[in-house]
């Protein structure tokens, strides 16, 4: 697993993804196809560029039954979101 659990004393992730540079929508079509390969319960953390990316990715995540459990502006460029993975591959309903 790439970065499990590192994040330099922030929100624990089981996988990171770099998206910064990826324009939309091809950055959150990444994302969810990330997010399929990952359990429920499991954490990504995601960096991706600041503007439309942000909305667009933690929007389309969550389109897809997954919860964004926080996202942290990093300068004035990007941004870090974190993001569980929900219901995925369990009937667990959200809290």
């Amino acid at each position: 697993m790439t970065g499990a659990g590192s994040l330099q004393g922030e929100t624990a992730a089981d996988e990171t993804l770099d998206l910064r540079g990826i324009p939309c929508p091809q950055n959150a079509g990444k994302a969810v196809v990330k997010l399929s390969t990952m359990s429920s319960g499991e954490v990504l953390f995601v960096q991706v560029d600041d503007g439309e990316p942000v909305a667009n990715v933690s929007a389309s995540v969550e389109g897809e039954g997954h919860k964004v459990i926080r996202r942290q502006r990093e300068g004035q460029s990007s941004w870090k979101i974190w993001i569980r993975v929900d219901g995925q591959n369990s009937s667990e309903g959200e809290a």
